[in-house]
């Protein structure tokens, strides 16, 4: 009986968690270990497919990566939005885990 009730408390806990702000932890967790100097990667990108140096979607990544690295000037170089990005990203996580972490106070 003790062990159902722990099994079903565990079981509403796991799907009640905040999935965006996991899924944008693990992005900028994934930009501040990637390295946009020396990495070669596949790219789907339809500008570098179609040979354009600049995308702007790609300059916002290598401009995160390049602000959880600390190279603040090489950040706004890549894309200037870069910075402002990282802030509404923390922004999001903290609004939404914080949501969760209230409702979890209300239900125990």
């Amino acid at each position: 009986m003790r062990l159902e009730r722990i099994k079903n408390t565990y079981s509403r806990i796991v799907f009640s968690l905040p999935v965006e702000s996991i899924v944008w932890l693990a992005g900028l967790l994934i930009l501040a270990l990637y390295d946009p100097v020396h990495h070669q990667h596949a790219s789907i990108c339809v500008f570098n497919t179609f040979g354009f140096k600049y995308c702007p979607g790609c300059g916002l990544g290598r401009s995160i990566s390049y602000f959880l690295q600390g190279d603040i000037a090489m950040s706004f170089g890549a894309h200037p939005f870069g910075i402002p990005a990282v802030g509404i990203l923390v922004y999001r996580i903290y609004t939404s885990s914080k949501e969760y972490i209230k409702r979890l106070k209300l239900k125990y």
